[in-house]
C-alpha cells in the first residue's frame, strides 16, 4: 500500500494517536514504544502497515480485540457489559469473520486502573502493546475500517467509566494475567500480539 493510501485511510485520526511502522504485524523499529510518530511522520517511513500504540506510550488509547465467533458473548459474560453498552468509536478488521478491534481513549487520571488482559476467550484488552490499524495483513488481506467506523466518520470515543471499572474489576479478580493458548493459525489471522 502506498503512503498516500495509508494516509487517506487514517484521515481524521486524532493528533494524540501515536503510530508506528509495521511489516506484517511486527514493528519495524526495535524501540517502537519510544519511537512513535504522528500521521505526517509515519507516512515517510517504509512499511506494509501502520500500528497504533496503546497505553501510556499511546497517550491513553485502549483497544478491545474481538477474535472469534463467541468473542462478543465472552466479553459480556466476563465483564458484565456488552458492545451495545459502549459508545460508537473507530473500529477495524483484517477481514477475518467475527474479528475486529475498537479503540477508546482513556483519561490520563484513569490510566493506573488499566492493564492488558488476555485471559478472556477470544478477547484481548490491549493496553501495553500495539495493533495494526491499516495496511496489509500477513494473509494478504487488507485491514479496513468497519462501515461508519473510520476516523473520517467519528472520533475515538472516550472510554466510559463502566468500561474502565469493568476492566479494573476483572483484572483485580484475576490477580495475575493468564494466557489462552492459541494455535499458529489463530495467531496468523489475529491482530498484532506484539507487546
Amino acid at each position: 500500500m502506498s503512503s498516500k493510501h495509508l494516509k487517506e485511510e487514517l484521515k481524521g485520526l486524532p493528533e494524540y494517536c501515536r503510530l508506528i511502522p509495521v511489516k506484517g504485524k511486527v514493528p519495524t523499529e526495535s524501540d517502537w514504544r519510544h519511537n512513535t510518530y504522528n500521521l505526517e511522520e509515519i507516512c515517510q517511513k517504509v512499511k506494509t502497515g501502520i500500528g497504533i500504540v496503546q497505553g501510556v506510550e499511546g497517550d491513553g488509547v485502549v483497544c478491545l480485540d474481538y477474535d472469534g465467533a463467541n468473542s462478543l458473548k465472552n466479553f459480556k459474560d466476563s465483564l458484565g457489559i456488552g458492545l451495545e453498552d459502549l459508545p460508537p468509536t473507530i473500529a477495524w478488521t483484517s477481514g477475518t469473520p467475527n474479528r475486529h478491534q475498537r479503540a477508546f481513549i482513556v483519561p490520563k487520571s484513569e490510566w493506573s486502573r488499566l492493564r492488558s488482559i488476555n485471559s478472556i476467550p477470544e478477547v484481548e484488552i490491549k493496553w501495553t502493546g500495539q495493533s495494526v490499524i491499516v495496511g496489509l495483513h500477513p494473509s494478504g488481506r487488507t485491514y479496513t475500517f468497519l462501515k461508519g467506523c473510520s476516523p473520517r466518520d467519528l472520533p475515538i470515543a472516550e472510554a466510559p467509566e463502566k468500561l474502565i471499572a469493568a476492566i479494573e474489576k476483572y483484572g483485580a479478580d484475576k490477580k495475575t494475567s493468564t494466557s489462552i493458548k492459541r494455535s499458529k493459525e489463530e495467531l496468523i489471522y489475529d491482530s498484532s500480539r506484539v507487546e
